[in-house]
């Protein structure tokens, strides 16, 4: 990064470094999670509700995989915007290189173990008779993009961290273009149905890939791929790791999150329970892509600002990107609350089905307006390089919190234990995390620089 750019990052207005640094990154997601979300409203019209619940089920087995991004991917852009503060440029000349050779190992693993287990890991999840057969067909394919997903996730994390928000955006943008007018060939006129979704979006994986390549081999980035990158800078680990592990921990406790659900839905359940659940949380997740785009967007600033030791800059960032993330998560949380059946008909088609689910709905998404203290202080934490924070509020939500009231909870209340539980340890981990952010802000201080 020239000298200039790091200045912006260090100096400019925080509100400008939003618009400049968020809003980007916002858009950058929405299209990202367009690989997800369209495949289930094109499936759930046009295949049906077993096709909506088969690849619901079959998509934490994806956060997995996600981990794999998130471990290289967050604990790269960590270490790259801090060295940037920093003015390490031995470091920032590696990370490419790293990354892209971790990336590629874990993913041949995976995709070799996803493909040939693929049957039983989707019966364990509660898929039966037509749902099996759609979530096997679905998961084999998708399962073969893995290391074009892991490598446009990564380096896209890279991107935003060198501050190219907009580099990212376009990227990402380019690929979810490709996957929405794919969807629609393969899965309707070609009459592929689910495996045609899959097919869809690996290609759209694919094509994202080689532009993200094109991006890097034309010199417009400060980083590259070289020699040392790829096998002398295994020391660089020391620092990734820490981070990396948070960021994969977050992926992995979704997984298990989603699998109890799942299981326990087919449990006091059927299929028509788990399609309204797949929905539901489908659109969970993409109603966080503006807090994940703030995320995004504020951790290049977190970083740069900390290696450059203007500690008041970090916290003063941190409030104000929290405050527009939280106005946010409530106007969403407001049409959930209003909009439940309108939203849950994008999904599904039967209309009795939909109506009985509009109250579950509101359930889940009860306490959606706290997500920014949610993600918000795990992004500090990783940015700052004090991952085993950010591990601590991941880890505390879903194994301290969530895993003992989705089983507890429908013991005594049937199906909407399962649905209750999510809100419920949303509100308890957000205080934690809240008095976690109090205990760090103070260790900032003031530096001798600053005063």
């Amino acid at each position: 990064m020239d000298d200039s750019a790091r200045n912006e990052i260090l100096t400019l207005d925080i509100w400008k470094l939003f618009a400049k640094f968020a809003v980007p990154s916002i858009f950058g997601m929405l299209m990202y999670a367009v690989y997800i979300f369209i495949d289930a409203i094109f499936v759930g019209q046009w295949v049906g509700k077993e096709g909506l619940a088969a690849i619901s089920i079959v998509y934490p087995l994806t956060f997995i995989n996600a981990g794999i991004t998130a471990f290289m991917g967050m604990g790269s852009a960590s270490l790259l915007s801090r060295a940037i503060g920093a003015k390490d440029k031995d470091s920032v000349s590696r990370i490419l290189g790293l990354n892209t050779l971790f990336i590629f190992v874990f993913s041949v693993i995976f995709t070799v173990l996803g493909f040939f287990f693929a049957e039983p890991l989707v019966r364990f999840l509660g898929g039966r008779g037509t749902i099996l057969t759609y979530g096997v067909s679905y998961f084999r394919v998708v399962v073969l993009g893995s290391f074009f997903f892991n490598f446009i996730g990564s380096t896209n994390m890279l991107m935003r961290a060198e501050g190219q928000i907009k580099a990212a955006m376009i990227i990402i943008t380019i690929g979810s273009v490709f996957n929405i007018i794919l969807d629609p060939v393969f899965i309707k006129v070609l009459g592929m149905g689910v495996q045609g979704a899959a097919i869809a979006t690996v290609i759209s994986m694919i094509i994202t890939s080689i532009v993200t390549l094109v991006y890097y081999l034309s010199g417009d980035s400060d980083l590259y791929f070289s020699k040392q990158g790829f096998f002398s800078s295994f020391h660089l680990m020391r620092d990734i790791a820490p981070v990396g592990a948070s960021g994969m921990a977050m992926q992995l406790m979704t997984v298990i999150q989603q699998i109890i659900i799942f299981k326990s839905i087919g449990f006091y359940g059927g299929g028509d329970e788990l399609a309204l659940m797949g929905a539901t949380l489908n659109m969970f997740a993409f109603a966080l892509i503006p807090m994940w785009g703030i995320s995004m967007g504020l951790q290049p600033i977190l970083g740069m600002n900390y290696g450059a030791k203007k500690h008041s800059r970090v916290k003063e960032a941190f409030n104000k990107f929290l405050f527009a993330s939280t106005a946010i998560a409530f106007f969403i949380w407001i049409i959930f609350m209003v909009f439940p059946v309108r939203i849950l008909g994008m999904y599904i088609t039967d209309p009795a089905l939909v109506a009985s689910g509009a109250n579950a709905f509101r359930v889940v998404m009860g306490a959606f307006l706290l997500q920014g203290f949610l993600l918000l202080p795990a992004t500090l934490f990783q940015s700052i390089g004090k991952g085993g924070m950010a591990s601590i509020v991941l880890l505390a939500r879903e194994i301290l919190l969530f895993v003992p009231l989705v089983i507890v909870l429908p013991l005594f209340m049937n199906l909407l234990g399962v649905w209750i539980s999510i809100p419920i340890a949303d509100v308890v981990i957000a205080v934690i995390a809240s008095i976690l952010l109090i205990v760090v802000f103070r260790s900032l201080g003031t530096t001798e620089t600053e005063k």
